[in-house]
């Protein structure tokens, strides 16, 4: 309650550990402003990474209200193509520069910007 109630007023970092077993578990980086959840992708996708990142976006719509999650994705991820690809396999879309809006955290030009919008 008391991230929710934050999260109108500045941006809030939130680290998740989403547990798919005793042993395999993802971490997920992530900041929450407005009703946007901006996270990373981890370095390291363990198995079971997307079965994390669904529950993640649930939790995200369901929970904390968002009504979009923007995706970090850095431009030298040796697997940033295979990524691109299985996001937008999912629904999310490339940003352009300056796509973040106002009220977003600065953008870099090291990374990449996609977006999906919760219905």
């Amino acid at each position: 309650t008391k991230i929710v109630e934050l999260k109108d007023v500045k941006p809030v970092k939130i680290n998740f550990t989403i547990y798919l077993t005793e042993t395999t578990h993802s971490v997920w980086e992530t900041v929450l402003h407005d009703k946007t959840l901006y996270m990373t992708v981890p370095p390291v996708l363990s198995n079971g990474s997307k079965e994390s990142f669904i529950t993640l976006l649930e939790f995200a719509e369901e929970r904390l209200g968002c009504s979009r999650c923007v995706l970090c994705v850095r431009k030298s991820r040796p697997d940033r193509a295979a990524l691109l690809r299985a996001f937008m396999f999912m629904g999310f879309q490339l940003l352009g520069p300056g796509g973040l809006g106002p009220s977003a955290p600065a953008e870099r030009p090291d990374y990449l910007y996609m977006v999906y919008v919760m219905e």
